[in-house]
């Protein structure tokens, strides 16, 4: 018998649709896709957490390369990552 799809949980740490996440960069790793420059990064939406989240973002949406360490700000559309800014 096939299991229905699993809902994401009410806490998850990414808005389905649109919205903004604020987190630590924990880790970075350059990826070219055909030439385009993108940036995986492995970041903590709760540091209460010891879970990591691991996002794809566009060299485009940076205003600079990402670093561990950062707080960032990233705004999600559709679940794409479409602007990052940095946090004080």
């Amino acid at each position: 018998m096939q299991q229905p799809p699993q809902q994401p949980p009410h806490d998850a740490p990414l808005p389905l649709i649109a919205g903004d996440v604020t987190a630590d960069v924990v880790g970075v790793a350059p990826v070219s896709i055909h030439s385009d420059l993108y940036y995986d990064l492995t970041l903590r939406v709760d540091p209460a957490s010891d879970r990591g989240l691991l996002l794809r973002v566009p060299s485009h949406a940076c205003p600079r390369p990402p670093t561990p360490g950062d707080r960032v700000r990233l705004g999600l559309l559709m679940g794409q990552v479409s602007s990052l800014q940095y946090v004080g």
